[in-house]
């Protein structure tokens, strides 16, 4: 760095006598240690020069005084107007300084004068994402990325800026690129043990996989609520005719290793012949993420309904979910489930091993695919006549900017199966035998997010002969504090 400043040769140089001699070097070595005030203050009373005014922008910039970095910058540049260090050092106490127009103002008339300079490219990117424009800096920075494939920095501020759109899979693929091209990469390796990164393959669902809010970075305290409310039309059913359903569920953190998650969920059904039947359903769980790379979440449902059999009835439930950071999941989850007011009292074992990756992606869209198999064994033969019961359920998830579809269904049989990650326990003496639907997820802002869902599924009631359906239509609103 000294030798490129003095070598400048429309600057004047470094006065060259003795003691303006020993400043200057007890003044580096004491940037060596840090101490970057007194470092300055030893330059301070010497002649005033591009040299002295270059290096106290940069020891002031190190010190944080911003605005006097700038002063000093600028004084630099008065004395040597077309030097292309001192217009790219001052972008530095600029960004700092949260000046980010005059930074992008700066870094526009570099590229003007040098087209291809990397330096003015990347911190243009910057000034452009600090000041919301993402999509301008998602421009920038790709059009600089053919000349510079391997550079961490250029990396990570793709990893920022696709992470800040909601591109989760592409911030991913970014940041791990980074740290495997450094694997000292500080800024990296904090968002690749950062569990936020990986929402949208570790995250908790709720009722009728409701969707989490958009993620936000971590904070000592975060709070995401989710509320919702719906309708269900059964066909062919021999009881039921309609109901209602609404709940509310939230996912408490204070730190992004400890997760806490709760719901209150209620439903009413209308029966032919017979009174209503409503149920509340209550859920919580705790997610563990100490481990890098392994969630570990313990959690159990209580359900209160009129349906005497099953009132009271509880389940405990356990995962572990290994997520690696190139856009991969798998794990398992085992539930016991006890109905103690069935005769005789009903045990139930539930294994749900899951395996979720992204199938392709690009600059802001991104394909991924969850499968789930179901094995629940009864301890009764309530059902069909049989203890066992296997399905599979399959997910497609496309991610366009702002929007999420998803597109799901399973197949096989189901009996008093717990899903949804245990947010859905479904309680009453029937056989499921299929079902269907999607659901579509707008970002309203960076702390909302609206959803609706459509399902259909078969079952048949205990006794009937005839199969019937429930078509499902639900509506959430989740937001995040």
């Amino acid at each position: 760095m000294l030798l490129s400043i003095l070598s400048t040769a429309a600057a004047p140089a470094v006065p060259t006598d003795a003691p303006t001699r020993t400043a200057w070097r007890e003044s580096l070595r004491l940037e060596s240690t840090g101490d970057f005030v007194q470092a300055g203050a030893l330059l301070t009373p010497l002649p005033r020069s591009y040299a002295v005014d270059f290096r106290l922008g940069w020891l002031h910039y190190l010190a944080t005084n911003h605005a006097v970095a700038i002063t000093h910058y600028r004084a630099a540049l008065a004395a040597a107007p077309h030097s292309l260090e001192a217009r790219l050092a001052i972008l530095l106490p600029l960004l700092a300084h949260a000046r980010f127009a005059d930074a992008e103002t700066t870094a526009r008339a570099i590229l003007h004068d040098h087209r291809h300079n990397h330096p003015a490219t990347l911190r243009l990117a910057i000034a452009l994402r600090l000041q919301g424009n993402l999509a301008e800096a998602r421009r920038v920075l790709l059009r600089a990325l053919p000349a510079h494939p391997s550079d961490p920095a250029l990396l990570n501020e793709l990893g920022h800026v696709h992470a800040a759109q909601k591109n989760l899979p592409a911030a991913r693929d970014f940041y791990t690129q980074a740290f495997s091209l450094d694997p000292d990469n500080d800024p990296a390796f904090a968002q690749l043990t950062n569990p936020q990164l990986f929402r949208d393959l570790a995250e908790s669902t709720g009722p009728f996989a409701r969707p989490a809010p958009p993620p936000r970075p971590p904070s000592t305290l975060r709070l995401d609520l989710s509320t919702y409310g719906g309708y269900l039309a059964y066909q062919r059913a021999a009881l039921k005719r309609h109901a209602t359903l609404f709940g509310a569920s939230g996912v408490l953190s204070h730190d992004p290793a400890r997760v806490f998650e709760g719901g209150v969920d209620h439903i009413d059904i209308a029966r032919r012949f017979l009174p209503h039947l409503r149920q509340t359903d209550a859920t919580f769980a705790y997610a563990n993420y100490f481990i890098p790379g392994l969630k570990l979440r313990l959690g159990g449902h209580y359900v209160a309904t009129d349906d005497a059999p099953t009132d009271g009835g509880w389940s405990l439930f356990g995962s572990a979910d290994y997520f690696f950071p190139q856009r991969f999941l798998a794990g398992a989850q085992l539930a016991y489930t006890r109905f103690t007011d069935f005769s005789p009292r009903l045990e139930i074992v539930q294994l749900t091993p899951r395996l979720s990756a992204t199938l392709w992606r690009d600059l802001d869209r991104s394909l991924s695919a969850d499968l789930r198999a179901h094995w629940i064994h009864l301890g009764e033969k309530v059902t069909a006549g049989r203890t066992d019961f296997f399905s599979i359920e399959p997910r497609l998830t496309l991610t366009w900017e702002r929007c999420t579809l998803g597109l799901f269904g399973w197949a096989g049989n189901q009996s008093f199966a717990l899903r949804n990650d245990g947010y859905t326990l479904f309680n009453l003496a029937e056989r499921h035998l299929a079902g269907f639907g999607g659901d579509l997820r707008y970002a309203l802002t960076p702390r909302a997010a609206l959803a609706l869902r459509y399902a259909r599924e078969e079952f048949r009631e205990l006794g009937a002969a005839n199969t019937a359906a429930a078509n499902s239509f639900l509506g959430t609103l989740a937001v995040s504090f």
